[in-house]
């Protein structure tokens, strides 16, 4: 059982917090800073010890309505000043291996957990189940398997999950989540399969991934990498590999109404499980791409950019998941370390899907190599 600590009065705390991240124990601009549009005006008094160098990274974070509509994902999203409304006083939830504890958020939505040990944590804001996030990072059912002590996670689709290495992400996430829970990881994805082989009805629908769904706590989809994938080779075999990239953006669309419409039957069959998609990183920057399609690499990737920014704001806002948004995570960055082809991963690409999913589920890790450590969750209005 585990034993919850409320902390009161903290409200005064993240100016201190973010002075101790960038006194280096943080993970840099992109886990830590809060984002500059925000007001950073408060009370420095704080119950942390005075030398900040030697204090461990602190979790900080902000909940907000997104009035302005402007959040697509944990990445694509900002609070913005004098039109989103801060959610004051909500309670946020840090579960951790030695216990839990409690912060309120502040007058401007704030919240900051500091002085933490080493270890694994999640983030839980304590949120009506009837308000949906706009940054589509909020899970409702983890936390709750986290208390109860077991945790399953189901993972479905193409053969991203099944290609690689041996330790592929489904089961990275597992262990990255197993100091908090005993976790099982079911891993029914299918090598070689698209949208169109998992629409319910289907055999693998019906006989691989329903009789998962029932223990399911998460729900993991890998959908849309073969779609696009198999889109360009039917387009190169029939010399029409120009069309077929000038069409991406239709056919993702199709994609995408094959994939919500799975989502929702999975919520019919399972209506409390957490349902997290993942959206692809752009392939077409890499080198690998680059071979394949040659002197349409450029346009390939500028049509691929199109394609999944995209797919990130054609989900519709009234559909509950968690999005991973690996594409936001992974710009601008050198693909080719995460790619064992086109498509399939290394063993450094399963580390970062894993960790990327981790991470949109509110994961936090403490330790020399954080993750995690700034949490901020815009509801739709």
């Amino acid at each position: 059982m585990r034993k919850r600590i409320p902390i009161q009065g903290l409200a005064g705390l993240l100016l201190a917090t973010l002075a101790l991240v960038a006194a280096g124990c943080g993970s840099g601009a992109s886990e830590a800073d809060a984002d500059s549009d925000t007001d950073t005006d408060t009370d420095t008094d704080t119950d942390t010890d005075d030398d900040t160098d030697t204090q461990p990274p602190a979790v900080i974070g902000q909940l907000y309505v997104d009035t302005d509509g402007s959040d697509h994902s944990s990445y694509d999203r900002g609070f913005t000043a004098g039109t989103d409304t801060p959610l004051a006083g909500t309670e946020v939830i840090l579960l951790g291996e030695a216990g839990d504890e409690a912060r309120t958020a502040d007058a401007n939505g704030r919240y900051a957990f500091g002085a933490l040990a080493d270890g694994t944590y999640l983030v839980a804001p304590q949120i009506a189940a009837s308000r949906l996030a706009a940054t589509r990072n909020l899970p409702r059912r983890l936390p709750e398997a986290i208390a109860e002590g077991t945790v399953t996670i189901v993972t479905f689709g193409d053969s991203l999950p099944v290609v690689g290495v041996t330790d592929r992400f489904p089961a990275r996430l597992a262990a990255m989540l197993s100091p908090l829970a005993e976790v099982t990881s079911n891993n029914v994805a299918a090598g070689g399969t698209t949208s169109d082989d998992w629409l319910p009805g289907t055999s693998l629908f019906e006989n691989a991934l329903v009789p998962a769904l029932a223990d399911a706590d998460v729900v993991v989809v890998s959908l849309g990498g073969n779609d696009i994938l198999f889109h360009i080779e039917d387009g190169m075999n029939s010399g029409q590999v120009w069309a077929a990239i000038d069409g991406m953006e239709e056919f993702a669309l199709e994609v995408m109404d094959r994939v919500m419409t799975i989502a929702r039957r999975v919520h019919e069959i399972n209506p409390t499980a957490d349902l997290v998609y993942c959206l692809y990183m752009n392939y077409a920057t890499s080198t690998r791409w680059g071979e394949w399609v040659g002197p349409l690499q450029s346009y390939a990737v500028d049509k691929l950019d199109d394609t999944l920014e995209l797919i990130r704001t054609s989900i519709p806002r009234d559909q509950d998941l968690v999005l991973v948004d690996i594409y936001a995570a992974t710009e601008g960055e050198d693909l080719d370390p995460y790619l064992l082809d086109e498509l399939h991963f290394t063993d450094s690409g399963h580390r970062r899907y894993a960790q990327e999913i981790f991470k949109a589920l509110g994961g936090v890790l403490v330790d020399p190599g954080p993750l995690g450590l700034e949490q901020a969750v815009g509801l739709l209005p």
